[in-house]
């Protein structure tokens, strides 16, 4: 399954950042009124957002992250462009632990050709992260940046657009949702259950969130999600979520529709979290709305006028499905390009065929598994029907086995 690996930041001191605009004259305002002030490509990777800025003229790889409270790097990034962490904090996340954490003061960030300084950013290890993606990153890019700017995402076109908000005015066919700020941008949903009927929700928007749906403990238990998913799939999925925090129990269905403004998801995958610490064992919200729901959209994150814009793409009406093997994987470090066997749900394809834990993954259809990412695996393993031979190592002994994919909830 895919699992979510995204860290919010709480109970850090952030200061306020001054942007600087492009010069007059230059490019980006020369545009016109309202035109952005940069348009970047990105890397859609695993349904992330993935772009390059830069700290102190050092190039680095982010995750755009609409729920971090505060931009983020790697100990070992900061290490690269020279600075030092001078005073501590503490962090939560998806996971039941709240953890403590280094900060660095003084920083430049760079994004294309806009720039501002943030007084602090957080230093947190993210090779739990990297091993969950199959990708590393150097840190990722919250709320700071769009505290200053509007910021667009076009999943259709792989482009980010930033703007003046002072200048921005929107003028498409989209919705205008207002949300409440915390770590994120937080909006009213909805979602309908048998037995329950319709159950509004405030739902944080987390673009690193691959899901679609991660619902908290307290709702959860309050609305007894869990008996009314069982209505909806032969079984649930036990599984957890990983994060800053550490590790959170969850179970995986579905839920029979979302409503979000006028859009509305027929029987979305959502995860059932029963977390003991941490961002979904909160009762302030009651879940998290991801990348899965986000990537159907053209996104406006507008915090400067406190609403996010959803502009509906063509692949509103695309079927959501969920892993079909029964396998967790995850990519092993420090190059990502070994694929080890996390979990197999008993009863699916995988288990039926003597998979187990610990796997390594050699061999995939006839390829070395090293030629895909682990976004790729996992893409091929969401096809009902279609056949997977897989070669694995177990200890000193070689196994190839075949199995059919088919849906599992």
């Amino acid at each position: 399954m895919i699992i979510s690996l995204r860290p919010i930041i709480l109970g850090v001191l952030l200061a306020f950042m001054t942007p600087v605009w492009p010069a007059a004259g230059s490019d980006a305002l020369a545009r016109g009124e309202g035109a952005p002030l940069e348009v970047l490509n990105v890397d859609l990777y695993g349904r992330r957002v993935w772009l390059t800025a830069s700290v102190n003229n050092v190039d680095l790889v982010f995750q755009f992250d609409s729920a971090a409270g505060a931009s983020l790097l790697t100990p070992k990034a900061a290490e690269r462009v020279g600075l030092k962490p001078d005073a501590w904090a503490s962090a939560s996340g998806a996971g039941d632990k709240t953890i403590r954490i280094q900060v660095a003061r003084g920083v430049t960030l760079r994004l294309g050709r806009l720039s501002w300084i943030a007084p602090q950013v957080v230093l947190i290890p993210l090779d739990n992260i990297d091993e969950g993606t199959g990708r590393h990153a150097d840190g990722l890019i919250g709320k700071d940046l769009l505290d200053r700017f509007v910021v667009e995402i076009d999943y259709a076109t792989s482009r980010m657009n930033v703007y003046d908000p002072s200048k921005f005015v929107y003028k498409g066919k989209g919705v205008s949702l207002p949300i409440t700020l915390a770590e994120g941008p937080i909006i009213e949903a909805q979602i309908e259950m048998p037995g329950r009927g319709k159950v509004p929700c405030r739902l944080l928007i987390d673009a690193p969130f691959t899901g679609s749906l991660a619902f908290s403990r307290p709702f959860v238990e309050k609305h007894r999600l869990l008996e009314a998913a069982t209505a909806l799939t032969p079984r649930l999925l036990e599984s957890k979520m990983g994060g800053v925090g550490g590790e959170s129990l969850m179970h995986i269905g579905r839920v029979q529709s979302l409503a979000v403004g006028p859009y509305t998801f027929d029987r979305p995958i959502a995860e059932f979290c029963l977390a003991e610490g941490g961002t979904l064992a909160r009762s302030d919200i009651d879940g998290l709305v991801g990348a899965e729901i986000l990537r159907r959209f053209r996104v406006i994150f507008d915090f400067p006028h406190s609403r996010v814009i959803l502009g509906p793409a063509d692949i509103m009406n695309e079927k959501i499905e969920h892993d079909m093997s029964g396998l967790e994987i995850r990519a092993v470090a420090p190059d990502l390009k070994n694929f080890v066997i996390r979990r197999v749900h008993d009863g699916s394809p995988a288990a039926d065929a003597g998979l187990q834990v610990g796997d390594d993954i050699t061999m995939i259809n006839g390829r070395p598994a090293h030629d895909f990412s682990l976004a790729e695996l996992r893409k091929r393993l969401k096809e009902p029907g279609r056949e997977i031979r897989m070669s694995i190592k177990r200890a000193e002994e070689q196994k190839d086995v075949v199995f059919v994919l088919k849906r599992l909830i």
